[in-house]
C-alpha cells in the first residue's frame, strides 16, 4: 500500500475539508462502477491507504485473521489511531440506488476521545464509513459548484457531497449532523457500546436523500477513516463483513 499527499494544500483546505478531498483524488484509473460487493477482509488488495495532508502521523490499518472469541467474525480489519488520521479507499466506484443496502460489523476496543463534534478541534471519530458522491451530484448548490470549480483550477479534484456513518458512544445532536469543516459532509451517528460487536444495516440512498434533499445521482467512492489528531487521543477498533447489496425493501 502506498501513501500520497495532496497538492495545493492551503487553497484546498480553505474550500473543503481535507478528508473529502483526499477521498476523491486517489486511484486515477477506475474500473466500472459496481452495485454489489462483499469484503471479507482476507486481503487489502482492493484498498489503498491514503495519507491526509497536514497530518504528520498516519493511522494504522491491518488484517486481523481468525479473530478469537465466540461470536467474533473470522476476519477483520483492525484500525489503530494515536493522535493520527488516515483513510482506506476502496478501489472501485459504487452505484447506489434507493434500494441499496450497506452492511457491516464493527467493534471499538478502546477510545479515549472526548471531543466536541460541533467544533473542528473536536472533530474526531473512532471510525467513519464514508460515501463520497461526485461533483455531478444534484445535491450541490450553485455556490458549491463554484467552490469546487475553484478548487479544480488550483490543482485539486472535484469533491461532491459526502455521507458518513460514524461510531459514537452517545447520540449526535441530530440525525444528519453537519461536519464543522463543511456543509458538504453530513454525518449519521450510530451509538454503540464500547467493547462489543454490533452489526449495522443502512440504506445509503435513502439516508443521502434525507440528509441532502437530493438523490445520489452519480457514482460514489467508499472510504474507511479513523482519526484522533484533533483531540490528541487514541482509538482501536475492528470492522468485518462489509457488504453492499441490492436490497428488496
Amino acid at each position: 500500500m502506498s501513501y500520497r499527499s495532496h497538492p495545493a494544500l492551503s487553497v484546498l483546505n480553505a474550500i473543503c475539508a481535507y478528508f473529502i478531498l483526499t477521498l476523491v483524488t486517489v486511484a486515477q484509473s477506475r474500473a466500472d462502477a459496481i452495485s454489489e460487493f462483499s469484503e471479507p477482509f482476507e486481503t487489502l488488495n482492493a484498498w489503498e491507504h491514503v495519507a491526509l495532508p497536514g497530518v504528520p502521523a498516519q493511522a494504522r490499518f491491518e488484517l486481523k485473521p481468525n479473530s478469537a472469541g465466540e461470536g467474533s467474525p473470522p476476519n477483520a480489519l483492525r484500525f489503530d489511531s494515536a493522535s493520527s488520521a488516515s483513510i482506506l479507499i476502496f478501489s472501485k466506484s459504487l452505484m447506489i440506488t434507493e434500494q441499496s443496502v450497506l452492511r457491516w460489523s464493527w467493534q471499538i476496543l478502546n477510545s479515549s476521545s472526548r471531543g466536541d463534534p460541533s467544533e473542528k478541534s473536536g472533530d474526531d471519530y473512532s471510525v467513519r464509513i464514508y460515501l463520497v458522491a461526485s461533483s455531478k451530484n444534484s445535491a450541490l448548490t450553485l455556490m458549491d459548484r463554484m467552490r469546487i470549480n475553484l478548487a479544480s483550477a488550483f490543482g485539486g479534484s472535484k469533491p461532491g457531497p459526502t455521507l458518513g456513518y460514524v461510531w459514537t458512544s452517545s447520540p449526535l445532536p441530530r440525525r444528519c449532523f453537519p461536519s464543522p469543516y463543511t456543509k458538504l459532509v453530513k454525518l449519521i451517528g450510530i451509538p454503540r457500546e464500547l467493547g462489543k460487536w454490533s452489526t449495522e444495516e443502512v440504506n445509503p440512498g435513502r439516508d443521502f436523500q434525507e440528509c441532502f434533499g437530493a438523490p445520489l445521482s452519480d457514482e460514489v467512492r467508499l472510504g474507511i477513516m479513523t482519526d484522533s489528531d484533533n483531540t490528541r487521543s487514541t482509538t482501536v477498533g475492528l470492522i468485518s463483513d462489509l457488504k453492499l447489496e441490492v436490497g428488496q425493501r
